[in-house]
């Protein structure tokens, strides 16, 4: 039957439920249990290092992607996690490299172009930043976060902001609310 969980789907599922419900250490145990079992799955992978990347366990992304984007493909969703893990553990210059083959591998991502710019921002490259912000609008021209985080880059820059009427919270607030509906632990758009 079309459309019917798999046993996959479900255990995912029930541990982004058990991590909505406050219990952590269990839905990254189940995670981790489902790693073991489906090593190269890509929907529990991203289950798995989203919910690390909330705890800001970056080594751990790290070390759990690194082998696989030098072996094989990663998945556009997979490399930004990396080049997320990458910034989180302070290695600047693999943050870029990861996010900007993201964007050219898939350009339709927001979160590769959110990648690259967060990842420049981080290097002190600003300018660098901004472009990545605009061009990713240039394909998602409504994304909340591109436009908060192209706002930042301007100020940085003391240029006038592109988006004065942004309201980051809110409009933030939103977009991880429709991921939040649609069951997924982090943005994997």
């Amino acid at each position: 039957m079309p459309n019917q969980p798999t046993l996959i789907d479900e255990a995912v599922a029930a541990a982004v439920k058990l991590w909505a419900q406050g219990q952590q250490d269990e839905a990254l145990a189940k995670t981790q249990a489902l790693v073991h079992q489906y090593p190269s799955n890509e929907q529990v992978l991203l289950a798995h290092t989203g919910l690390l990347l909330h705890k800001k366990d970056f080594s751990t992304v790290r070390d759990l992607l690194t082998p696989l984007y030098t072996t094989q493909t990663l998945t556009p969703s997979l490399m930004a996690n990396l080049s997320i893990a990458h910034r989180g553990f302070g290695e600047c210059e693999l943050a870029v490299e990861v996010a900007q083959q993201l964007v050219e591998q898939a350009p339709d991502k927001p979160s590769g172009w959110n990648a690259l710019g967060l990842a420049w921002m981080d290097s002190g490259e600003w300018e660098k930043a901004e472009g990545a912000f605009s061009d990713g609008l240039t394909h998602h021209p409504d994304h909340p976060a591109l436009k908060h985080h192209l706002n930042q880059a301007q100020e940085k820059l003391n240029k006038p902001r592109a988006h004065q009427r942004v309201r980051p919270t809110r409009d933030l607030l939103l977009h991880a609310q429709s991921f939040s509906k649609a069951g997924n632990p982090v943005a994997e758009e």
